[in-house]
Formats: structure tokens, sequence, C-alpha cells
């Protein structure tokens, strides 16, 4: 683990100013070369809860952009929340294009273990085997998980603000073409985060949040949440001084009692600990907990275990309130 930096930022002026994003520079492809061998860092995450969606024999199409460039890819897939153990039989990736389309010659297959299926037991998730490709910052990708068999329920995120696509039966991973992902779900499944590899002195801010984290109000498939805002200023720096960001916030969560699931006291080793190249957090939970009764003074006591934890791998903290 590098030693944490401190992390300066003036967040109520993004929730509030609203302030300018740069301009994209044009899309790059995703280029073979061997995976290196180096400190892995997520580029991105959506932190994984219970969703209302059920597959049977569907593979679905998940559009996700990515915060930091890197090389030698790893996509984290979840049953975390699953009652059952769930088999993803095929799985890839490949630089997105229009609706569930894939750009040309940019789809690789997904391997775990060297095989190209993997059983995921209730309540856990697995990572895939590195590969080579280069990925660009903020770059917009798809992951297409398929599953053979009837899957309710699916671990996912339920906010993406972008679409997902679901296919008609059976295994279209590979298809570059949109014909088969004939039906769309507002969230994000089985994905839970993608790692590469990079120079060790990039590190990552993991902002743990409820829905201003998560990105409620802002404009579906814009990808201008404040987290969003903060990595373009954040991969706009020198090379030396920047950083990435993995959004880890869920609407309607709270700090003491999870609401619609875990809180963020029960998510705090999974969605920020155990993400690979996290260097600092931002706290922007409690809204909900006071919302629902709990006193400021309750909050404290949870606050400093939070900033305890992660001082102790040890992570720079930045907490906040609005």
């Amino acid at each position: 683990m590098t030693r944490p930096r401190l992390l300066v930022l003036v967040v109520s002026a993004l929730l509030l100013a609203g302030a300018a994003t740069p301009g994209w520079a044009a899309p790059q492809p995703v280029l073979a070369g061997p995976a290196p061998a180096g400190q892995p860092l997520v580029t991105w995450a959506a932190s994984t809860d219970g969703t209302s969606t059920t597959l049977n024999n569907q593979t679905v199409r998940n559009i996700v952009t990515t915060s930091v460039a890197g090389r030698g890819l790893q996509v984290q897939l979840s049953n975390v929340f699953g009652g059952s153990p769930v088999t993803f039989r095929t799985a890839s990736v490949g630089r997105a294009g229009p609706g569930a389309s894939l750009v040309p010659g940019t789809v690789r297959p997904l391997r775990f273990g060297g095989s190209p299926s993997v059983t995921v037991p209730a309540g856990t998730s697995v990572l895939s085997d590195p590969i080579g490709v280069v990925v660009q910052a903020r770059q917009t990708l798809a992951v297409s998980v398929y599953v053979d068999a009837k899957v309710r329920s699916a671990s996912g995120h339920n906010l993406a603000l972008t679409d997902s696509y679901l296919s008609e039966p059976g295994d279209h991973t590979g298809d570059t073409d949109a014909a088969a992902f004939t039906s769309t779900v507002p969230r994000w499944l089985f994905v839970q985060s993608i790692a590469l590899r990079q120079r060790p002195q990039l590190g990552i801010v993991a902002a743990l949040g409820d829905s201003i984290t998560d990105g409620v109000g802002s404009t579906d498939g814009a990808n201008n949440r404040w987290t969003d805002v903060l990595a373009e200023r954040l991969i706009g720096r020198p090379p030396a001084q920047q950083l990435g960001v993995a959004n880890e916030g869920i609407s309607a969560k709270r700090v003491l009692h999870g609401g619609f699931g875990q809180s963020a006291l029960d998510r705090f080793d999974r969605d920020v600990l155990a993400e690979p190249g996290v260097e600092s957090v931002i706290l922007l939970e409690g809204i909900n907990d006071i919302n629902t009764g709990s006193g400021s003074d309750e909050l404290i006591a949870p606050y400093r275990e939070l900033i305890a934890r992660a001082h102790a791998v040890p992570l720079a903290t930045l907490q906040c309130s609005r």
C-alpha cells in the first residue's frame, strides 16, 4: 500500500456550483498487449446491492465508463446478494459503440482461473484473470455476462443512470451488433468493479455515500454526477498528481442502518477497503439517518469508527455533510 496523500477537495462547491467538465478527447481504441505485473487499481466501481431483475438463459451488456487509464484489465463479477450459486457461463469486455453495439475488433473474452465459466457461491464475488489490453481514461466499455439458467434477483447496482441491455435467449457476449439485445434495464447487473494495472504513484479516491453520490438528479447517460466531475478534474492534473475515482454511493443508504440494504458500517470493508489502489475516501452519508429519526449525536461514534478503519489501512479521509 502506498503512503496516503492528503486529499483537499471542495466537495460542496462541486455539488452546488456544477462546475463545467473539461472537453473529452477523441476515444482511443483498446489495444492488445501483454498483461503486465504491477499494482492493481480500480478504475470503475458500483456498490453491489440486491435488484429485482430476473434473467433466464440471457446475456446482459453493462455500459460503464472508466476513471483512470491502465493495462491488465480485470472484471469483478458479484453474487453478493444472490440466494444461491450463479454460474457465469461466459463473459466479455469490449469498447462500447452506440446503444448495445461494440466496436468491432475490441471484444475480449474473460477467463476465470483459465476457464471461460465460473460458479460463484451466494454471498461472494469473483475476479477475472487479467487480460492484455490498454484502456484509456474516461473510456466507455461494455461488460457482457451470459447466464444459461434462471437467476432471480440478480446482484447489481440499481441506479446506473445509463441503460444496460438484455438479450434474447442465448450467449451473445461476443456479438458486436445490437440485434439480439431487445430490452433494457436501468441498472448494472453482476458487474461490481473493473481493475487495471498502473504505475505505482497513481491512486484512487473512493466516494462512499447515498443518493447524492449515486447521482440522483443528474442526467441519464451524461456521466455528470459530482464524482464524474471530480474524476475529470483529477485525471486532468499532471501525471504524477493524477487520481482516479470509484463511486461507491447507493441511494437511500444510511450510516447506522441499511434502509434498503446494508449500512455504511456493514459495506465499508467491501466497497472501500477491499478495492485495489484506494488511497483516500470521501464520506458523504448521514442525511438519511437524520431524516429517519437518528440524532446527529448518534452519528459521531460510527463516523469515528469508519475513519479509524480507514486510517488503519491507512487511507486519508474527508468527512463531508450537506
